[in-house]
């Protein structure tokens, strides 16, 4: 790291800018690497006092739970600054709205969530940050909606890789050649996603049933939801259908128009 500083020491930071290494070590089992840090460390609290020797699941001096922040958002005092610690829960992706860049994510404690709202000026985000070790959910299917369609939809997380491609230019996928998937919700990423693309989501939400075309269990994404590609594909993405639009156009018309995603599907 060039010119480091000794504010940095003792304090807990965040890294935004870092390229992760791999080492294959012959012989040993266990994936390992190395990160090298490409930018300087933002503090996460100026007035933090964490040392090393605090050991394991210390908490930052000057940084308040979630359940008490969330206290003071209903109880506003104009011009008061706190510092907020949490696990993270989601984080959605950047988004440009009538000519402002932002994105959110939410943090939450035992009792408590709180969206965060990060804005022009404290973009210097490059990479997305880690969500917290949350259970893994795997869709299962209910036999007693097998004849309606669900109207409430739950949020899960869900690993798997994507087998096929449905309508590139629909936002419309195939996981684990049984779980549906839509991204239409979400801002056009500039590589789609191809067959063969290990994905981690977050924040999805589970539809059991949505449309009779489609596999019986659908994932949809939503704009507070997180889509990360953990494995490239090395297949050649192919050209989308003729008969449908690409560019987004699809996802734009159904954000126009507040197009459910039951309505979206069918």
């Amino acid at each position: 790291l060039v010119s480091p500083s000794p504010l940095w020491l003792d304090r807990p930071v965040f890294l935004p800018h870092w390229n992760y290494i791999p080492h294959d070590a012959s012989g040993q089992e266990e994936e390992s690497g190395l990160v090298e840090l490409i930018g300087a460390p933002v503090l996460l609290c100026a007035e933090a006092e964490l040392g090393l020797a605090a050991g394991g699941g210390a908490e930052p001096v000057g940084a308040v739970v979630v359940s008490k922040a969330a206290g003071f958002l209903k109880n506003r005092v104009k011009g008061q600054r706190v510092s907020v610690y949490g696990q993270v829960e989601s984080v959605c992706p950047l988004l440009a709205v009538a000519g402002s860049t932002f994105f959110f994510f939410t943090l939450k404690d035992d009792t408590h969530t709180l969206p965060v709202l990060v804005k022009d000026s404290r973009l210097c985000w490059a990479h997305p940050s880690l969500l917290g070790n949350n259970e893994e959910a795997e869709p299962e299917e209910d036999p007693t909606q097998s004849a309606e369609m669900m109207k409430h939809s739950r949020v899960i997380s869900y690993q798997g890789t994507v087998t096929e491609v449905v309508n590139e230019g629909a936002g419309l996928y195939v996981i684990d050649r049984t779980v549906g998937l839509c991204v239409a919700y979400q801002p056009s990423a500039r590589r789609r996603l191809r067959a063969g693309d290990q994905v981690e989501l977050h924040h999805v939400h589970f539809l059991y049933r949505p449309c009779a075309d489609l596999p019986p269990s659908m994932l949809c994404c939503c704009l507070s939801s997180s889509l990360r590609v953990t494995t490239f594909s090395r297949l050649q993405g192919c050209p989308p259908p003729s008969h449908c639009p690409g560019d987004g156009v699809l996802p734009w018309l159904l954000l126009q128009n507040s197009t459910g995603p039951d309505q979206y599907l069918w």
